[in-house]
């Protein structure tokens, strides 16, 4: 018989070895939970991702560099790296390079240098950078390093100021890490440039180095369609009355990231574009599934337009894009003719002249300076356009001058030609001050000169400085019972 004790013993074994099944099984099935969560986050959140790897085992390359960056070489600023024996973090070799800078830390100094760079459309996202480095005994006994995102073109940031390299061992070197905190911040889409240079060295001997890891992680950004164009405004499109289009200018269109629809230009009313210098204006062009490369486009004042100022803003739209402005100015500028008023005080009158046929030769705006002048070099010429001088019995010409650049003894000629400018003969030649005065004269055409293609210059004739010259004006003069002298 079994007795009671034997009974009570036998049963609390059996529960005792239930209650260990049922242990095991609750174990089993928070591990597999455990193993369903860390499938479904990854552990990419648990430790940093390495990006980039020089691991120094003979060469200055990087490996495990991720698909979406590019990283350079590893470089050196003076003298060249070599390689060792060195089990230090796994490896069976390490670079190394020797004579660093003895004194304390110079930008000048020799430097390690490498870079990472995104593909076009990814950021990283950096999380840490770490190096390790050792020396020989005569080797620089501390390291800063920095980084840059314009390759050092402005001063780079220190992210290590002075670190102590205290490994002599070639298997054991010191680690070095920049964290987050130290780096660019969001998803950084420049060229990220380390330099690390050695220093404090007590000899000529070497710095030991390896494993340099970039950890983070590539980010493919947000796509965004861009239409660009060189020019914002495009401005002077003008000609003189009854001619016309104007001289056409230029802009160049590209874009960025188009889903490759269709890229339509509008343009204003008064004005016209096109592909080709030479002709197709419109008012509106088509780009049929723009693709973003360089395309020239022509704008202009359309011809036969009235006198006056012109504006208005010409559209790209398309590609997906923001819709792209770029406002246009011009104007109809009245023709030459008697009387005639210039002020020639701004750059918008020498423009005007110069629509209206006047030839400028070593003449230039000179300024705003007491309210503004047009300056005549000492080789200088200011030529009108074709007067029909059979029209009048004569001209008078009226014009303010100053010296410039000192008075040593500047002389203006007025001129007249009655062949086109082929030959001229002085009028009148006055002897310029150094204040602002009003100068005039008669030109008399009941003489020789009364022909149909006639012609007025200014030009310096005597002194070797420079006038100031404005407030042209050219009106009829009229002889009243003055018999005409006979023609020569």
């Amino acid at each position: 018989m079994i007795n009671s004790f034997t009974f009570n013993h036998l049963k609390f074994l059996l529960q005792t070895k239930a209650n260990s099944i049922k242990a095991l099984r609750l174990a089993a099935n928070s591990f597999r939970i455990c193993l369903v969560i860390i499938a479904f986050f990854g552990f990419n959140n648990i430790s940093a991702q390495n990006i980039a790897l020089w691991n120094f085992q003979d060469i200055v390359s990087p490996t495990n560099v991720d698909s979406d960056i590019s990283a350079s070489d590893v470089t050196i600023s003076a003298g060249s790296i070599s390689f060792q024996n060195g089990t230090d973090d796994g490896g069976t070799r390490i670079g190394n390079s020797g004579s660093w800078n003895q004194g304390s830390f110079s930008e000048t100094g020799k430097y390690l240098q490498f870079s990472v760079t995104p593909n076009t459309g990814y950021g990283i996202n950096y999380e840490s950078i770490s190096l390790r480095l050792g020396r020989t005994i005569a080797g620089p006994q501390q390291v800063t390093v920095q980084y840059s995102l314009d390759n050092f073109s402005t001063s780079g940031v220190t992210v290590i100021d002075g670190g102590s390299v205290t490994s002599t061992s070639a298997n054991s070197l010191n680690s070095f890490t920049i964290p987050a905190s130290d780096l660019p911040s969001g998803d950084v889409e420049e060229e990220l440039t380390i330099r690390i240079w050695g220093h404090d060295a007590s000899g000529g001997g070497n710095l030991r180095f390896n494993n340099f890891r970039v950890n983070g992680e590539s980010i493919l950004l947000q796509v965004i369609p861009v239409l660009n164009t060189t020019e914002i405004e495009i401005s002077n499109l003008s000609y003189p009355e009854n001619s016309g289009p104007s001289t056409p200018q230029t802009f160049v269109l590209s874009g960025n990231n188009l889903d490759g629809s269709d890229v339509t230009i509008e343009v204003p009313a008064n004005f016209e574009a096109s592909f080709d210098e030479t002709g197709g204006y419109d008012e509106e062009l088509m780009i049929d599934s723009f693709d973003g490369e360089d395309t020239t486009v022509y704008v202009r004042l359309e011809e036969g337009l009235a006198a006056g100022p012109y504006a208005g803003t010409l559209f790209v739209s398309g590609g997906g894009a923001d819709t792209v402005e770029v406002a246009l100015e011009g104007s109809v500028v009245e023709e030459f003719q008697i009387p005639y008023e210039n002020s020639f005080r701004t750059e918008d009158d020498i423009e005007v002249a110069e629509l209206q046929g006047f030839i400028f030769t070593d003449v230039e705006y000179g300024g705003t300076a007491d309210g503004g002048y047009t300056r005549i070099s000492n080789s200088g010429i200011i030529e009108s356009p074709q007067i029909d001088f059979t029209e009048f019995d004569g001209l008078e010409v009226f014009v303010d001058l100053r010296t410039f650049g000192g008075n040593t003894g500047q002389v203006l000629s007025l001129q007249a030609s009655s062949d086109d400018g082929d030959n001229y003969n002085t009028i009148e030649s006055w002897s310029v001050p150094s204040s602002y005065e009003q100068f005039s004269a008669v030109v008399d055409l009941r003489t020789a000169l009364n022909e149909e293609e006639g012609r007025l210059r200014f030009l310096i004739t005597d002194g070797s400085n420079q006038v100031r010259f404005r407030d042209l004006e050219i009106v009829e003069f009229m002889f009243p019972g003055v018999p005409d002298p006979e023609f020569s």
